[in-house]
């Protein structure tokens, strides 16, 4: 795990809210990627107030977790530190990576094409004892990274609480 922690330059966590709208530009029109996939630029704003781009971390592996609102009291409790807090409050995002359930976890590697999509883990749990012994696909994806290798488990099926997009 030493080597996940030292590889992981960014984790942006995308908030699925009613709030100040994302940058619609560069996402219009694409249609949702796939592991080996380049991942489709974004910009979004931050809860802090600015802008933030994709292309900001070109070169650096970015960690995209889609999580409700209301999570965001649990980052501090669980000591995670996200470079980013975005808010996606139209779902611009989440549809170009086509984030279906919270968490939705997405892993672009410094080449910037997505390494991983999917579940943070393989057991659909809220209990501790359960998380303890999941397989975290995370994890996983993120040590194959730091190790060379192409990920063996590059996409998998989020689970969680249902994504409800906005429709117009």
């Amino acid at each position: 795990m030493g080597k996940v922690i030292a590889a992981i330059t960014i984790l942006v966590v995308l908030v699925v809210a009613a709030l100040p709208s994302v940058d619609h530009a560069g996402a219009v029109g694409a249609a949702a990627v796939k592991p080996g996939a380049p991942a489709p630029g974004f910009t979004a704003m931050a809860i802090s107030g600015g802008a933030v781009n994709l292309g900001q971390y070109a070169g650096q592996i970015v960690i995209l977790e889609w999580t409700p609102a209301a999570a965001k009291a649990d980052l501090a409790r669980w000591r995670a530190a996200p470079t980013d807090y975005l808010l996606d409050p139209d779902g611009v995002v989440g549809h170009l990576y086509d984030a279906r359930a919270t968490p939705h976890m997405v892993v672009i590697d410094r080449s910037g094409r997505i390494a991983y999509m999917g579940a943070i883990d393989d057991t659909p749990s809220t209990r501790l004892a359960d998380v303890k012994t999941a397989k975290n696909y995370l994890v996983a994806a993120l040590d194959e990274i730091a190790a060379g290798k192409p990920v063996t488990v590059a996409s998998t099926r989020a689970y969680g609480c249902s994504i409800k997009y906005k429709t117009s």
